[in-house]
């Protein structure tokens, strides 16, 4: 046991625990990443936001889609982590590998199919609940597009 552990922090671990857990040590263990990891926390306040186009409102950090009529829409992480990635190519396409990426699929193994269906599953979430058609083009394969556009896929 004694070697795994050396083993494990000799490889780059940042912690290695064994079961079971002594709280104590799983306590300050996260405080020392949390501190070490606090300069690299993302501010998000100044990142795009669907709000500046035809009045949809979407934060990153937000599991949550506000139309321009007001109504939300109670995202999944898996949909948030996609509009993120429209958001940061607003008004460009954004190709389907960054899209599989961006849901944290590896670019050698990623699914073109499963990044049409969450994004089919979201266009049919969005107008059901708010009778509004997100503002997203597909670009048959290539790609889709976040823009204040919603005039029908290519």
């Amino acid at each position: 046991m004694r070697d795994d552990r050396l083993t494990g922090l000799a490889t780059g671990a940042d912690a290695y625990l064994v079961k079971p857990v002594d709280m104590d040590e799983l306590v300050l263990v996260l405080q020392r990443l949390a501190l070490r990891y606090a300069d690299f926390a993302v501010d998000h306040a100044n990142e795009p936001r669907i709000g500046d186009v035809d009045g949809w409102h979407f934060t990153p950090d937000c599991f949550y889609l506000k139309a321009p009529n007001g109504i939300q829409v109670k995202l999944t992480l898996t949909e948030s982590q996609l509009l993120r990635a429209l958001l940061n190519k607003l008004a460009k396409i954004c190709p389907y590998v960054e899209l599989g990426m961006a849901i944290h699929s590896h670019p050698d193994d990623f699914d073109k199919h499963r990044v049409e269906v969450i994004i089919s599953r979201l266009r049919s979430k969005v107008e059901r609940e708010t009778g509004m058609p997100l503002p997203l083009r597909s670009y048959r394969g290539v790609g889709y597009s976040l823009s204040c556009k919603t005039d029908g896929d290519d």
